[in-house]
């Protein structure tokens, strides 16, 4: 077994992609398995791709003895990444979600389908999806979020220009969702004093930049819009976080669910923004119909009204094994790969 974790410059700034790919690789590690990166080295004997436009561009390019996986549904907030589309049908406010049928077609031409969760699954089987999936879920590493006597432990103050005792917020939404950035400037007007982290990725989605200025009222100072994409950063953001935010209204970030369980962190989002397995309501978050309750909730919990449900969270967090999730990686490559 040799195989390639692919890695595309183009999307290099894509934090949901890095932190996936990253976590591949460590299990790889740990399980002392060599690989490369190098798509010109040719003595590799399977391919692992983390979209479908490079598994569509690149796979017509290798030996047909070369197998090939491809992880989906674990980069949906990213435009560029993401192959589930919605569409308005019969009732306006009912969206049905879909995979179109040329993408269909070239997961189907892989040799296996890696997805995050059972809902996961069952969404690409409704869709058509007939090659082999299986449930993998990225795991994170708890000693990441362990920084209370570490040097990183206020890097995040420093890389936002905020004060030490800033109360962050992050927001999770999807990048093109302009519905969920009316609901981020709302947040920022009602709770003046609070800080709010959007996490985005800036380089490929300046349109998505200039629709966020036009809706943020130009008084805020409480908002900051980052492409976070330094891993330690990225801990630091969530060690000192308060509260996370999924506020999308179409396709939801399972892994920063868990890192925010990992994190300690206190979580509140809309449950019609993901295919989670994940989130439990008042386990180990509170989840919410509509904007107008998360902002309620939120609003509740920052007073000490609403009861923490970090401790579930934590206990979620700590029944994701990365040993037994790295064992599980090697034998779908083994199985992939047809070897004993």
């Amino acid at each position: 077994m040799y195989p390639l974790v692919f890695e595309n410059k183009f999307y290099s700034d894509s934090f949901e992609l890095l932190k996936i790919k990253n976590c591949i690789e460590q299990c790889l590690d740990l399980q002392n398995v060599n690989y490369t990166i190098s798509f010109s080295d040719e003595t590799f004997d399977l391919i692992h791709f983390f979209s479908v436009n490079d598994f569509s561009h690149y796979s017509k390019e290798i030996k047909k003895s070369v197998k090939k996986v491809i992880s989906l549904l674990s980069c949906e907030e990213d435009p560029n990444l993401r192959i589930i589309k919605g569409k308005k049908e019969n009732n306006e406010n009912e969206v049905i979600y879909f995979i179109e049928k040329s993408d269909v077609e070239e997961i189907n031409r892989a040799d296996g389908v890696l997805v995050p969760s059972l809902k996961a699954k069952e969404f690409l089987l409704a869709n058509g999806i007939t090659t082999e999936i299986y449930t993998f879920f990225n795991p994170v590493r708890s000693i990441k979020y362990d920084l209370k006597n570490n040097v990183l432990n206020k890097a995040i103050f420093r890389y936002l220009g905020i004060n030490e005792d800033s109360y962050i917020v992050v927001l999770s939404l999807s990048y093109e969702d302009y519905i969920a950035l009316n609901y981020v400037n709302n947040l920022a007007l009602s709770f003046p004093m609070l800080k709010f982290v959007l996490l985005t990725t800036k380089d490929i989605n300046k349109n998505f930049f200039i629709k966020a200025k036009k809706i943020f009222d130009e008084k805020l100072t409480n908002i900051r819009l980052t492409n976070i994409i330094d891993d330690d950063i990225y801990a630091s953001l969530f060690y000192n976080a308060k509260v996370f935010i999924n506020l999308s209204t179409t396709y939801g970030n399972d892994q920063e669910l868990i890192d925010a369980m990992f994190s300690k962190t206190q979580i509140l989002t809309l449950n019609s923004s993901s295919f989670s397995d994940i989130a439990i309501d008042k386990e180990n978050c509170y989840t919410y119909n509509n904007f107008a309750d998360l902002k309620k909730g939120l609003n509740q919990y920052f007073n000490g009204l609403l009861p923490s449900t970090i401790d579930g969270g934590i206990k979620f967090s700590k029944d994701i094994n990365f040993k037994e999730q790295s064992e599980k990686l090697l034998k779908i490559y083994k199985e992939v790969l047809e070897e004993n």
